[in-house]
This record gives C-alpha cells, sequence and structure tokens, in this order.
C-alpha cells in the first residue's frame, strides 16, 4: 500500500497533497476553512477526525458558525468511511461531505443530518442566486457537468462572494496544478 505525502500549505502539515489541494481549492473560491478542528467520539464509540470545517457565507446562512464537514479520500469512500460521517452529522448541527479524488471530478457525496437529504434554507437562498448565473441551468440539466455537485453540494454556500461557473473552473484548474515541491506554496503566485 502506497503512503500518502504529506504537505505543507499555510501553515497546516496536512496528512497527503490531496487534502492540500482541497485546501487550495477552497482559498481559490474564496471559503474559509479549518484544517482537523476538532475531534469526536462516535455514537458508537468510534474516534472521528474530519479532515476540514468549512463555513458557509454569513450572507447566506441564518446561522453564524453554520458549515459543512469535508472527508477527503483517494477513491470512492468505504461503507464504513461514510457511516462516520453519517454518525457525525446525525450527532451534530452540520452537514457533511465526502469529498474523493482531485476537485472537479464529480466527486462529492453529501451526507445530511439524520440521513435524509433536506434542502437547507442557507441551499435554497444559494439555488435562487444560482438561477442567474451564466452557464449553470445548463450544468443542472447535465448531472455529468464535472463542476455540479461540487457548485450545489458544498462551494457556493461556502464562497466569500457569489461567483460564476468560470470562477469555480478556474479554482478547480489552480488546485489541480497546485505545486508542492521545492518549497513552493501550492497556490499560483504565493510564496
Amino acid at each position: 500500500m502506497n503512503k500518502a505525502i504529506e504537505t505543507s500549505y499555510k501553515g497546516c502539515r496536512f496528512r497527503s497533497r490531496l487534502e492540500a489541494r482541497w485546501a487550495v481549492f477552497f482559498d481559490e473560491i474564496g471559503a474559509t476553512w479549518e484544517y482537523e478542528p476538532e475531534g469526536f467520539v462516535l455514537s458508537d464509540g468510534t474516534k472521528y477526525l474530519p479532515d476540514f470545517f468549512v463555513r458557509m457565507n454569513d450572507m447566506l446562512s441564518s446561522h453564524s458558525g453554520s458549515g459543512y464537514w469535508v472527508e477527503v479520500k483517494g477513491t470512492y469512500p468505504t461503507h464504513e468511511e461514510i457511516k462516520k460521517m453519517e454518525m457525525l452529522v446525525d450527532g451534530g448541527m452540520h452537514h457533511g461531505y465526502l469529498a474523493y479524488g482531485y476537485p472537479g471530478a464529480n466527486n462529492m457525496i453529501p451526507v445530511w443530518k439524520n440521513s435524509s437529504r433536506k434542502v437547507s434554507e442557507e441551499e435554497s437562498a444559494a439555488m435562487e442566486i444560482l438561477e442567474g448565473l451564466s452557464g449553470f441551468k445548463k450544468a443542472r440539466k447535465n448531472m455529468e457537468d464535472p463542476v455540479f455537485n461540487l457548485l450545489w453540494s458544498a462551494v457556493v454556500t461556502c464562497c466569500s462572494e457569489t461567483i460564476g461557473m468560470s470562477a469555480i473552473k478556474k479554482a478547480v484548474d489552480v488546485a489541480r496544478s497546485a505545486r508542492f515541491e521545492f518549497g513552493e506554496s501550492g497556490a499560483r503566485g504565493a510564496r
């Protein structure tokens, strides 16, 4: 089994480059994130440390401090990994997402409180904003669009401002091309 390469980005020591790439993506869309901010003991006694807490944009959230738990995996999550996220969100106040692979690969699994998929007030408000963005209606019709899940899932409600499809696609490109070797910081132009 291959071991992930620990990677530093913005003062955080990530357990893998993949996690660091997701942090770059969150930065590029203007999201506020925390890496491994808190560990939990789940209802079955399992200890769990989710990778990210991504804060929602206060303009779209009715509750200050709202956000999403995001767990990053290299491949499609196992049943056990999905179950852990379900227990985390059922026992807390926030929804969660299991992200697998690189940003932009139509690869986020939503895990909703009480294991039921309900549209929150925040997502409903975000959907109204999105309806006016160019390219969104096309993406909504085409569920295979690699940006759609990111857009609908956590991204839009966590952006610092309303952004369009091209900005999200740019953030995906920046995250995927981030370099961490030889003292590089991961983000374009930053050192």
